[in-house]
């Protein structure tokens, strides 16, 4: 993987972070760091770990930095990327944040959606089916503004939605992600290191070939091809 470190200036700009599902009995699951090119994505480290505990990924992610080489990040070193994406991991988030200092976490657009829609389609959410989809959008409006003045605007709207403020669990639920917005709302991604990258597909297609395996033969086979792309690069 040294060569995509040194060798991929993107490497330096964003990189994506996602896990695999439980791989064994043992829940052992791989942390995949990914960036981008032309070609697609391509791998900068692996984290092997059997705890999502932010304590443990600590740990992992500071003895990934021991092996990365000197130019790691395309010249950035230990500093890390200017970014990381990321599902809306806590543990996770601050694991990279205390081990990578200099570099900003952004949340994937894709999985901050589709954890509002699973709340919202939740029966401990209070919300009637026939609302979803217009509280959906309420929400997807200010993931998807292009200013702040949009995004201010938005949750204006929003709040003072008669529709949502019949319901006090989603007013509660949308100030907390809002408190985020810097995270995920696209107003705050006009910055061209970014590359028009709003979610961490990349990585998460990559993770997906072991998740997706149910039989032993399948794993097996699935982690004979994953290592043939890691020793691709090595």
């Amino acid at each position: 993987m040294k060569p995509v470190h040194n060798r991929i200036c993107q490497s330096s700009e964003l990189v994506f972070v996602d896990s695999t599902g439980c791989l064994d009995m043992n829940s052992y699951r791989v942390f995949v760091l990914m960036t981008n090119c032309c070609v697609g994505g391509l791998p900068l480290g692996l984290v092997v770990s059997t705890s999502e505990a932010a304590s443990v990924l600590v740990a992992g992610f500071q003895l990934l930095k021991t092996v990365l080489p000197s130019d790691a990040f395309f010249g950035r070193g230990s500093t890390g990327p200017y970014f990381f994406m990321t599902d809306d991991c806590l543990a996770e988030r601050n694991a990279l944040k205390q081990v990578f200092p200099g570099s900003m976490t952004l949340l994937c657009q894709f999985h901050v959606l589709w954890a509002v829609w699973r709340w919202l389609s939740n029966n401990s959410s209070g919300i009637s089916l026939h609302n979803i989809s217009h509280l959906y959008n309420l929400i997807h409006k200010a993931v998807a503004v292009k200013n702040s003045d949009k995004l201010a605007s938005a949750f204006t709207t929003l709040f003072n939605n008669e529709t949502a403020n019949m319901y006090d669990r989603f007013i509660t639920y949308t100030k907390k992600l809002q408190k985020k917005s810097e995270l995920w709302s696209s107003c705050y991604r006009g910055d061209v290191t970014l590359c028009g990258h709003s979610t961490n597909n990349t990585v998460e297609s990559f993770t997906q070939m072991e998740e997706n395996d149910r039989t032993a033969h399948e794993r097996q086979s699935s982690r004979k091809h994953w290592c043939l792309q890691c020793e691709w690069v090595d």
